[in-house]
């Protein structure tokens, strides 16, 4: 599918939110493997972010667990759901979620009409690709059997969590199930080895992300597994092997390049995959949902998820 985005140049707000996120230095932590270390410690020691009040107040929030692991499940109240959706946060693999990855589950289940399942996973270096592929996998099995009835099945997540959600899409191709109507990406990180070329052009525009703490972080969550494995860098798979895709990218992104280059491949192989691209769009811009961007970018995911419904 060719490339879309809502206008030529970044919106006012796009341009603000840009200036903040640069303003909070996440580029310079991830400069290093020693200062990504640091903060990553610093982060695992405050745990992830709960489900805001503001969430709690308009839907319906449970948690439980499943497959060991603390998973939230957020619905809507008083009308049916089109279907269920496990939702994967990123941070590097190696981060808890913040409360900016609410806000695009908020937005899911209001715009799409989803039921999402938020799993916090088990982050590198305790987890990795080989145990949290299978472990998402059952989530998701158990999630369809629990609450998936004849509605769509849905898999998606944002960074990292969109790397996991397509491994966890071809891990389930792989071994009969569960199926999966459609993949939801959003800024995902595509190959942990971060070697395109195309990287070194976008690399100053990108407010936060810097390669070499995530090559860093990249081995840790790839463990024993070559890096280009396709369930550790998703961009070296057959692109037929994912479910009908969306993929949502801003072009300050660095992770742009693999999307890119993913999206050219399956077009080339005749593979359902959509790409929508932000002008200037941060990394996981989505997070800020009072951009005119994200409001553009989540109604054409909603409608490619409600489409699926119906069919």
């Amino acid at each position: 599918m060719p490339t879309t985005a809502p206008r030529r140049r970044p919106s006012l707000l796009l341009r603000f939110a840009t200036a903040v996120v640069r303003s909070r230095g996440v580029k310079t932590v991830l400069s290093s493997p020693e200062r990504t270390e640091a903060d990553r410690l610093d982060n695992v020691a405050a745990g992830p972010a709960r489900p805001p009040a503001r969430l709690l107040r308009e839907l319906d929030v449970q948690e439980r667990t499943l497959e060991g692991v603390t998973t939230y499940r957020v619905a809507g109240r008083g009308a049916p759901s089109r279907g269920v959706m496990v939702y994967l946060p990123g941070g590097a693999y190696i981060n808890p979620m913040v409360p900016e990855q609410w806000g695009v589950v908020r937005d899911l289940v209001r715009r799409a009409g989803m039921t999402v399942h938020v799993p916090m996973y088990r982050l590198a270096p305790e987890g990795t690709v080989s145990t949290e592929v299978p472990r998402v996998a059952a989530i998701l099995r158990a999630v369809v059997e629990q609450d998936g009835g004849d509605g769509v099945v849905a898999i998606g997540g944002d960074s990292a969590g969109g790397g996991l959600a397509a491994a966890v899409s071809l891990h389930a191709g792989r071994h009969g199930g569960p199926r999966v109507d459609q993949l939801v990406l959003f800024s995902p990180w595509l190959d942990v080895a971060l070697t395109n070329p195309g990287i070194a052009a976008i690399d100053p525009h990108d407010p936060s992300l810097a390669v070499p703490g995530l090559r860093w972080a990249g081995r840790l969550w790839a463990g024993d597994v070559p890096l280009d494995d396709p369930l550790v860098s998703p961009v070296h798979a057959d692109p037929t092997a994912f479910p009908p895709t969306t993929i949502v990218m801003g072009s300050s992104d660095i992770f742009a390049a693999d999307a890119r280059q993913l999206v050219a491949a399956a077009a080339a192989s005749g593979a359902d995959m959509e790409y929508l691209e932000a002008a200037g769009g941060f990394h996981v811009f989505v997070g800020a949902t009072f951009l005119p961007e994200t409001r553009w970018a989540m109604r054409e995911v909603a409608a490619r998820l409600r489409g699926a419904a119906r069919g």
